[in-house]
C-alpha cells in the first residue's frame, strides 16, 4: 500500500515537472542543450521538503538518460549534465553537484559531494589574444564518471575518476585515479587504505 501511494505521488509530480521540461525544450535551440537543461535543474534543487524530493525526481526522470523510480535527491543538489544515469535505490545528500556520471544501484552519496564530468573539462586563457581556448593536454574533454553499485561516497568528496562497486570513499577525499572494486579510499589525493572482505556488507536496503 505504501509503495502504491508513493508511485501515485510520483506520477502526480510529473505534471508540474512537464512544465519545466517544456520550458527547457523551448530554450534548447536558443541557449543550447546543457544550459536549457541546467536552468530548471537548479530551480528544482531549491524546492524544500518532500515536495522538492518528488519534483527533482520527476524532472530527472524525464530529462536525463536514466533515472530509476526509487531515487532520492535532497535539497540543493542537482545534475549539471543531461547525460547522467542513476540506478535504483540511490540516495544523494544535500548540496551535491553531479555532472556526466553513471551511478549504480544502491549508491549512497553524502552531502556536498562533487562529481564533475572528468578532470579535463575546463577552458584556459590564450595569453596572446586573450580568448578562451581548450587546454592543449586535455582538449577540454568531458568524460562520464562511473560509480559502481553499493558504493558509499563520503561528505564533501570530489570524484573525478571511476569508483568501483562496493567501495567506500572517505569524507573530503579527492579521487583523481580510478578506484577498484571492494576498496576503501581516503585522503587528498585519494589512496586505497584497505580492501573490503567478503563479509563486509555495504548493501543499502531501503
Amino acid at each position: 500500500m505504501r509503495k502504491l501511494l508513493k508511485r501515485g505521488i510520483q506520477l502526480a509530480s510529473l505534471v508540474p515537472a512537464v512544465v519545466l521540461v517544456v520550458i527547457s525544450a523551448i530554450a534548447k535551440p536558443v541557449i543550447g542543450r546543457r544550459r536549457a537543461f541546467l536552468g530548471p535543474a537548479q530551480l528544482v534543487a531549491l524546492v524544500p521538503g518532500m515536495l522538492g524530493i518528488y519534483l527533482r525526481w520527476a524532472y530527472y526522470f524525464m530529462t536525463i538518460k536514466k533515472c530509476s523510480w526509487d531515487v532520492t535527491i535532497e535539497f540543493g543538489s542537482f545534475f549539471s549534465c543531461p547525460d547522467a544515469e542513476v540506478g535504483a535505490f540511490v540516495y544523494i545528500g544535500a548540496y551535491s553537484i553531479i555532472g556526466s556520471a553513471r551511478i549504480g544501484d544502491r549508491v549512497r552519496i553524502a552531502s556536498g559531494v562533487s562529481i564533475p564530468s572528468g578532470r579535463y573539462q575546463h577552458l584556459v586563457q590564450d595569453e596572446q589574444n586573450h580568448s578562451p581556448v581548450r587546454s592543449s593536454d586535455s582538449n577540454g574533454s568531458f568524460t562520464t564518471i562511473q560509480i559502481g553499485h553499493d558504493t558509499w561516497i563520503g561528505e564533501r568528496a570530489v570524484v573525478m575518476a571511476d569508483v568501483g562497486a562496493r567501495c567506500i570513499v572517505g569524507a573530503g577525499a579527492v579521487v583523481c585515479k580510478p578506484i577498484p572494486d571492494d576498496t576503501v579510499a581516503v585522503g587528498v589525493p585519494a589512496r586505497i587504505v584497505r580492501s573490503m572482505s567478503m563479509n563486509d556488507d555495504l548493501t543499502c536496503s531501503r
